[in-house]
């Protein structure tokens, strides 16, 4: 497995690998090429820096069967290049006080643009969408802020009471503070933040949405 996010590098013997600061040449030749690593980890800006690398037409990526992305928005134009090398492709999201994932999707997921998703949720924990002014569940479909519950949640923030109020409700409903909705298969789109969202002519405008289509363009680069 690779980890490139974090602090050290393993021995050749060991099962996990992984490098700081990230450096991609490095990645694809040493834990690829060279160690044969198999999954990788990733937050969205790591698997852009390795796959626009110069240098990774000319390695041999057999090894590497799978990318998991999370952290970040997770913009489907990046999942698509990943599986166009043949790799299998995951999402998932969460936050520290889950513990920390939420939600996640399979590595053949059937849904059908499940790219543009971040799962379903985890066994034993709770979705739901609701609206950031009044609390009340939205209907399906519709945008709102994601709050969760389950076994995996956070009991509270140290020594810090009124941070745990604002944040878990009396229902123990942790407010994640981002913005997203629910489909009809039970699957999480995330948005945005909820203090990220622009209002511009009584509409509601998510930057999460003009960031996909612009990692479409030809002339931007990650």
């Amino acid at each position: 497995m690779v980890q490139p996010a974090s602090a050290s590098c393993d021995r050749a013997d060991e099962t996990e690998a992984s490098f700081r600061p990230l450096r991609p040449d490095l990645v694809s030749r040493c834990l690829f090429e060279e160690e044969r690593g198999t999954i990788a980890i990733c937050v969205p800006t790591m698997l852009f820096r390795i796959l626009d690398s110069a240098s990774i037409a000319s390695r041999d990526l057999s090894s590497w069967r799978m990318v998991t992305l999370g952290g970040a928005p997770v913009a489907p134009d990046l999942a698509r290049r990943a599986q166009q090398l043949g790799l299998k492709v995951a999402i998932g999201f969460g936050q520290t006080e889950a513990s920390p994932y939420l939600t996640h999707t399979l590595p053949d997921d059937p849904h059908p643009d499940w790219v543009s998703t971040v799962g379903r949720p985890l066994p034993r924990a709770e979705i739901k969408i609701v609206d950031p002014e009044t609390g009340a569940v939205v209907p399906r479909g519709e945008i709102g802020e994601i709050c969760a519950r389950g076994y995996s949640i956070m009991k509270d923030y140290f020594d810090d009471p009124e941070a745990t109020l604002s944040t878990i409700d009396s229902e123990g409903w942790l407010h994640t503070g981002d913005l997203g909705s629910l489909d009809e298969y039970g699957y999480c789109r995330v948005q945005g933040r909820v203090k990220d969202m622009i209002i511009r002519g009584g509409e509601n405008i998510y930057p999460r949405e003009i960031e996909d289509i612009l990692h479409t363009h030809p002339a931007i680069s990650a």
